[in-house]
């Protein structure tokens, strides 16, 4: 079994996870969209890796507003 760690950054508004706890190989992401169409959305989709719903769970505060876009979509 590989070890794999996960690090968000709340207010940045970005996740990462590493093979290593030092992030010497950590692939980072923002959660929302920055530019197009889909600018300000959260990144949920499986295909994107899924970072907000990720980032979500180690940033709940923060993650209110995004998780509450995405409820919006689907009514």
């Amino acid at each position: 079994m590989k070890e794999l760690w996960l690090f968000a950054d709340c207010k940045g508004e970005r996740f990462a996870t590493s093979n290593n706890p030092d992030r010497s190989d950590a692939w980072e992401q923002d959660v929302f969209y920055r530019e197009g169409t889909s600018a300000g959305e959260p990144k949920f989709q499986t295909v994107a890796g899924n970072p907000f719903m990720r980032w979500a769970k180690l940033c709940p505060a923060e993650a209110v507003e995004g998780q509450q876009q995405i409820r919006d979509m689907f009514r």
